[in-house]
């Protein structure tokens, strides 16, 4: 199935570096070390590895099917594969409203790293106490001007590379900054296992005690599988689209989570040598990069140095994923509505951006404003997707290719361009099975009927 003049990857690697990119994000340097840190390490690491492979893989390889299928953006591809009338359309809107949801707090938390890049190089952390340092972050926090004018410039950084399309916006400068990126972590990577601290790093993050494992951490590490690999929030649906029938799915999506896996051991193994070279504690939480590693680097030689490298890392890091975000709310509103690109991208960026501003006032002009129980906007917005859109989001997606949709054209499609064909009985008995049970997991865990987690 075509569309005739519908953009597509200039080349294959372009496709991998962009999907991958994408995959790369917070969610690898800041989210992944901190939950390492608090679950026992090398044991949650194991059990991550597991999930990669069992659950995150088999969907990756899902959603860019159902892209490549139908060569349409989430709700356009739904009705494509089951009509107009179908329910299942319902799963487009949900994954994109995720998206949409995600990156209007996501552009939050990656202007912070805007904030401490200009910190860094201005030498703000030198010859400062730890406790001032933990301060300055609660002071970025509850500043509104601030976080407003680093949310605003997050999002036009993301909206003028969707603006120039597939190939010449995203594939272009998601190469440009994955490049860049990869040389900052292996630079990061060198200075944590040079530190006195490498050893011990190294033995947390690879030597597992389960011991230490709760299950909790089990379905932390189950959700955070399918949360790093961009799952449910139509991004994988909308790059598969882009695909030709050339493109051999199961391997790229292979090589995306290989890639995907790698930065976030390699985010740990430049962190935790480092954490533990001055005698902090890895089990610092959500805090660990905006509060515990400025103040690392503030006692470290060339400290500033690599403090501003390490930001302008995670600043890029949010950037590749940010515009992989907004695409296909973009390529919905194209698909949907016949838009032009630049009308899209510019209407609907700066929706995320109108949307975003009560999550970036969260802890100054509207801290008072409470959403779900004590939390506040930003919290609750956190909470709603990332705990419930993306787990029902996932789940559904699963459920309607296992069971919805015929065996044979799911066949026809896994086969195509691909050298691994032989393994689609494996593909299927785990989207059918083995997924979905491991996604009602967390799901039940959400609400509560596991009370021991």
């Amino acid at each position: 199935m075509n569309h005739q003049g519908r953009e597509q990857w200039k080349t294959k690697i372009g496709f991998i570096i962009a999907a991958s990119g994408s995959a790369i994000g917070l969610g690898n340097i800041w989210r992944f070390p901190y939950m390492t840190g608090m679950n026992g390490g090398g044991a949650f690491v194991v059990v991550y590895l597991l999930c990669i492979v069992f659950i995150g893989l088999p969907l990756l390889i899902t959603e860019l099917k159902i892209g490549r299928m139908t060569q349409r953006s989430p709700i356009a591809a739904f009705r494509a594969l089951k009509g107009k009338k179908s329910p299942s359309q319902l799963m487009g809107w949900l994954v994109l409203v995720s998206g949409f949801m995600m990156l209007s707090f996501y552009s939050v938390v990656g202007g912070w790293s805007l904030e401490y890049i200009l910190k860094s190089f201005l030498s703000v952390f030198v010859s400062k106490s730890p406790q001032t340092i933990y301060d300055m972050f609660g002071e970025l926090y509850s500043n509104p001007a601030k976080n407003l004018l680093w949310h605003t410039c997050f999002m036009l950084t993301c909206m003028a590379v969707v603006v120039a399309g597939v190939q010449r916006g995203i594939e272009r400068w998601t190469e440009i900054l994955m490049g860049i990126l990869l040389v900052l972590i292996l630079v990061m990577v060198g200075r944590g296992l040079t530190s006195p601290g490498a050893a011990e790093g190294i033995r947390f993050v690879f030597s597992p005690d389960f011991s230490k494992l709760t299950p909790g951490a089990i379905l932390e590490a189950l959700g955070h599988a399918f949360f790093t690999l961009s799952l449910a929030m139509g991004i994988m649906i909308t790059y598969g689209s882009y695909l030709d029938d050339k493109a051999d799915i199961p391997r790229f999506s292979f090589w995306v989570a290989t890639v995907d896996t790698g930065v976030a051991l390699l985010a740990c193994l430049m962190i935790f040598p480092i954490v533990f070279s001055y005698g902090f504690e890895a089990q610092a939480g959500p805090g660990l990069v905006f509060k515990t590693l400025p103040v690392v680097f503030s006692q470290m030689p060339m400290g500033m140095f690599f403090s501003t490298v390490f930001f302008f890392l995670l600043f890029f890091a949010a950037v590749t994923s940010g515009i992989s975000i907004l695409e296909p709310v973009v390529r919905a509103a194209m698909d949907g509505l016949g838009w032009q690109r630049k009308t899209a991208t510019l209407i609907l960026g700066f929706s995320v951006l109108l949307v975003g501003v009560p999550s970036a006032l969260s802890g100054s002009t509207l801290a008072s404003l409470k959403l779900l129980g004590e939390r506040n906007f930003f919290d609750s917005v956190d909470y709603l997707v990332t705990n419930w859109f993306f787990p029902l989001g996932s789940l559904a997606v699963a459920i309607f290719i296992g069971w919805f949709m015929s065996e044979k054209l799911l066949q026809s499609e896994f086969v195509k361009g691909s050298k691994v064909g032989k393994y689609f009985p494996v593909w299927l008995f785990v989207v059918r099975y083995v997924s979905p049970v491991g996604m009602m997991l967390i799901f039940l865990n959400i609400v509560g009927f596991f009370k021991l987690f």
